[in-house]
């Protein structure tokens, strides 16, 4: 007997097999096991071979991934997703007197990213990030108008992007070449993010500061001398106002080391992306150049307080 004879049968219920479990419904309602498992099968009994249903179900704590599964020709297919994109709508009242919505965002194009980039999504820096992001486009609903051609999944690759514990590990696995399939799907996405934003071209140069060691800034200056291409080889957040590279290059760096300099790069930039809209700060003006632009040094000066490096993006 195939699956279609199988699911077409009428299922008779057994009611002197009830063992008498019982399971509790969210609306707190108790109901014997195997009288729900009748229920159920009726259930989709009622519904045509081949035809898709779902069933949603939430996982337990203190896991925030929720569990969509699907049948489909008789067969259960699993599909894992995020909490907060399974769960009710959430609105609130825009100055125009609109409701924003907060699923609506939600495309079937990052559906598809969060079944892509599993190991990027489930990962707990990135859970942390997703919780300040929901609450970040609550408060500022007009966020989704910086969007452009962004899903909103790859918007919050950039958001984590901007937090701490998303740029450090990123770019501390690229610059030592030891990804790991989080980094790896991290850098996919944050890529093709960025390849969808335009390039930033109101104003040049843009500025990134820093510490570098002694040997840095001297081997910086060989590179003039012998003309030879300067790569970070990690995304490069860069500062659109001087001042806000002035304070990125002391902010938090409390005590440097006796062999460390404080460090402007002074850079003309050809590929950054203006990210200043969709990430979490909001003090600062920022862009983004990607890991795999190279540079020209072509002047290493010491200023009053720093020491400043000129790069033209090649």
């Amino acid at each position: 007997m195939d699956n279609s004879e199988k699911i077409s049968q009428p299922i008779v219920p057994n009611t002197t097999s009830f063992d008498g479990d019982k399971i509790k419904l969210v609306n707190g309602e108790t109901l014997d096991v195997q009288k729900f498992t009748y229920l159920l099968k009726q259930k989709l009994n009622d519904y045509i071979l081949k035809k898709s249903t779902f069933l949603i179900i939430k996982s337990k704590p203190p896991a925030r991934i929720g569990e969509i599964r699907k049948w489909k020709d008789g067969k259960l297919h699993r599909k894992e997703f995020h909490k907060w994109v399974t769960e009710p709508t959430k609105r609130i009242k825009q100055p125009n007197g609109k409701e924003f919505k907060l699923k609506s965002l939600f495309s079937k194009y990052d559906w598809k990213l969060n079944y892509i980039y599993p190991e990027f999504f489930k990962n707990f820096n990135v859970q942390k990030s997703m919780t300040k992001f929901k609450e970040h486009l609550l408060k500022h609903p007009e966020y989704k108008n910086h969007l452009g051609r962004l899903s909103i999944l790859e918007a919050l690759a950039i958001y984590h992007y901007s937090l701490k514990w998303g740029v450090r590990p990123l770019n501390t696995d690229l610059e030592n070449n030891t990804l790991s399939e989080y980094t790896k799907q991290y850098e996919k996405i944050l890529s093709t993010a960025l390849d969808k934003l335009p390039r930033y071209t109101k104003r040049t140069p843009v500025y990134h500061g820093t510490t570098l060691r002694e040997s840095q800034i001297l081997d910086l200056k060989l590179k003039v001398k012998n003309g030879e291409p300067f790569k970070f080889g990690f995304f490069t957040s860069v500062e659109l106002r001087i001042v806000d590279g002035e304070k990125y290059m002391t902010k938090n760096r409390g005590r440097i080391k006796k062999d460390e300099r404080l460090v402007m790069f002074v850079i003309h930039a050809k590929t950054a992306k203006d990210v200043t809209n969709l990430r979490w700060r909001t003090d600062t003006h920022e862009a983004i150049i990607g890991h795999s632009a190279e540079y020209e040094v072509f002047d290493v000066s010491l200023k009053r307080n720093y020491t400043e490096i000129k790069l033209r993006e090649i």
